[in-house]
């Protein structure tokens, strides 16, 4: 006589999927639905935590396609259900969603979930759990959980599995349950952590450093370090808009052909985590910066917050106003350098780099365009642009590219040059650089190899270090220690 196998429930959050759909709900209603949050608070604070979940749910809807499933509980739900066990989707999340991911799965032979009144955790789980086996007619059961709450279901449980996110409460939950199998191990590391704050974007506060190179005054250590603590802040701050932006753009990341595994996107970083951490990173941020180096500053660094605001929550998706904005972002670095230093920031410095800084952003945009282009997809919108805008963004681009070296050769001749440079006709041999610097990032473009962001782009790439240390030689030749602009 064949023995049917015991019936295997299977807890959702963190188990199932790598994220917590009480979080996930939240965080979707404060991206599509702000207003709302006094609200979620209220409810928060005086109602219970099913009918907290039963209202988010009808609030906002969750894509189960989208989710961060663990493919080692997939494994364990395949293969029981290839055994013939009965598999049940067992849940402290409100049924609404629950049923959803259930139905996208199709694996489920039933769902035991939350409602207005129960929130279906620990004891309350483990007694539908009960009853759920006992219609079955089963001897016992297994479960596979993540948390304390689940340790009173393991217990009971004859073969427990454990998703773990801590080798402290995994050793602790062997040592009272000492049959139980861990299925998974995922806990948040420094890496991770590093991965979502994007240190290598600090590159991009070099920036600052412009004026003051550009003022012959980069041997002064006083201003040096000033700029330096600019720097830092800036980084900061940088690193707060990046962690703001995955929060907001988490659904697009999960549809993304290589976003999908950013921290917050993959659930290695559970998204609660992401607004506590954008807000410190950004209040530290203000705090150095009007603390170090004043109120001025501190509002250039304001005005960079609130465009990063406007972008990543209403402009990034309207065609030509995020590139726009995008470029005052540069070009609010350069500012801030010349604030921190003290130093003026000239009319040539601020137009050339908002043209230059355009054609990068343009071509940021032409690149994804790209993309879609060749994956076959031609209605699609990418941030509000069409594959069919490619040539008026590749135009403009390149057009904005031109028109930057126009302002460098207008200032090679103008009077300051003149003044500044002993040799001045030297300087001309730096537009036919940046022409072939422009020219060469626009064909990679077009060809779809520009893959990274074009700052960091330049920073890895050997041919821009060659072009930026022949503009720099030519520099030193024209003027022993280098030009204003």
């Amino acid at each position: 006589m064949s023995v049917v196998p015991l019936p295997l429930f299977v807890d959702l959050d963190e188990t199932l999927i790598g994220a917590d759909l009480l979080a996930e709900m939240s965080a979707k209603l404060l991206r599509q639905r702000p207003w709302l949050m006094g609200s979620l608070l209220f409810r928060v604070v005086r109602g219970t935590r099913a009918s907290l979940k039963e209202w988010l749910a009808s609030q906002v809807e969750i894509d189960p396609a989208l989710l961060p499933y663990r493919t080692e509980v997939l494994t364990l739900i395949e293969s029981r259900r290839v055994a013939g066990a009965n598999i049940i989707l067992a849940t402290a999340s409100n049924r609404k969603p629950a049923e959803a991911i259930a139905r996208h799965l199709g694996c489920f032979a039933q769902v035991l979930a939350s409602d207005s009144r129960q929130n279906l955790k620990g004891l309350h789980k483990l007694t539908a759990i009960r009853e759920e086996q006992a219609r079955l007619g089963a001897d016992g059961f297994d479960y596979a959980g993540d948390c304390e709450a689940d340790v009173p279901i393991l217990k009971e449980a004859r073969q427990g599995y454990i998703f773990s996110h801590s080798k402290r409460w995994e050793a602790s939950c062997r040592a009272r349950i000492p049959s139980v199998q861990v299925i998974g191990h995922r806990a948040p590391r420094v890496k991770d952590y590093l991965r979502l704050l994007r240190p290598h974007q600090w590159s991009k506060n070099l920036l600052l450093l412009i004026p003051l190179a550009l003022s012959h005054r980069w041997t002064e250590p006083a201003l040096v370090f000033q700029v330096a603590q600019a720097m830092v802040a800036f980084s900061l701050g940088a690193s707060a808009v990046y962690v703001l932006n995955d929060f907001v753009d988490l659904e697009r990341d999960r549809r993304h052909a290589s976003k999908y595994r950013r921290p917050l996107a993959s659930g290695v970083i559970p998204i609660w985590q992401a607004p506590f951490l954008a807000l410190g990173l950004l209040g530290f941020s203000l705090t150095a910066g009007f603390i170090v180096l004043g109120h001025s500053f501190a509002l250039i660094l304001l005005a960079y917050f609130g465009a990063n605001g406007l972008y990543s929550f209403w402009l990034k998706n309207k065609p030509m106003i995020d590139v726009v904005l995008l470029t005052l972002m540069y070009a609010v670095r350069i500012l801030a350098g010349g604030v921190a230093a003290g130093l003026p920031v000239t009319d040539w410095l601020l137009s050339f780099g908002l043209f230059f800084f355009l054609s990068l952003a343009l071509g940021k945009r032409y690149q994804e365009l790209m993309g879609a282009k060749e994956e076959g997809d031609t209605i699609r919108k990418i941030r509000g642009y069409q594959v069919g805008d490619l040539g008026v963004v590749g135009t403009t681009g390149m057009g904005a590219a031109l028109v930057s070296v126009l302002v460098m050769a207008l200032y090679i001749r103008s009077p300051e040059v003149v003044e500044l440079y002993r040799t001045p006709r030297l300087l001309w041999l730096i537009c036919p650089l940046i022409l072939y610097w422009v020219g060469r990032f626009w064909i990679l473009t077009g060809r779809g190899e520009m893959h990274d962001d074009p700052i960091v782009f330049a920073l890895k790439d050997r041919i821009s270090y060659i072009i930026g240390a022949c503009v720099a030689v030519l520099i030193l030749v024209a003027h022993g220690f280098g030009f204003e602009i």
